[in-house]
């Protein structure tokens, strides 16, 4: 995936990554709301020492695996995020934390972090398309394996 870029994507894709993370942003952000987010940040906070990288609109900074989960929390909590319904998988509530989380980290630019971002979604779909309804059948959450797979290919490009 080295040589995928910002430039190597189709316009139309971009422009519905640009979307798609609007769409996670604004159901992250209303799900701060809610008590469980506060809950969830307390607790990775308790066990967290220091951190530098942003949690969306709670005004909190955590290490970059506890912002991640945390960013997780909010995209998934509500259960609003994405939804590929092949898989079935939720690719931006896994994606987007990651991808943002490490593109803050390593100081990336927006072109790369959409990039990453569209990598994770294209992966974690594909993966969930594949298994078929097999994942969740067998009582699994396809998005948090499918999600995996989609962040370690956008981690690997950042």
């Amino acid at each position: 995936m080295q040589n995928v870029d910002y430039a190597a994507l189709p316009e139309r894709v971009r422009e519905f990554a640009r979307f798609h993370i609007l769409d996670v942003v604004g159901t992250a952000l209303a799900a701060t709301k809610f008590e469980f987010a506060q809950r969830a940040l307390n607790g990775l906070a308790s066990m967290a020492d220091g951190g530098s990288v942003t949690v969306l609109g709670m005004g909190a900074a955590l290490p970059l695996k506890d912002a991640v989960i945390m960013n997780g929390i909010l995209a998934h909590g509500l259960d609003y995020d994405d939804t590929h319904p092949g898989g079935p998988v939720h690719p931006s509530s896994s994606a987007f934390p990651c991808a943002l989380g490490l593109a803050e980290f390593l100081d990336r630019s927006g072109k790369d972090l959409l990039t990453a971002y569209v990598l994770a979604v294209e992966i974690s779909t594909r993966f969930g398309i594949a298994t078929n309804g097999a994942l969740l059948k067998s009582g699994y959450h396809t998005t948090g394996v499918a999600g995996h797979m989609g962040c370690a290919v956008g981690a690997g490009h950042l």
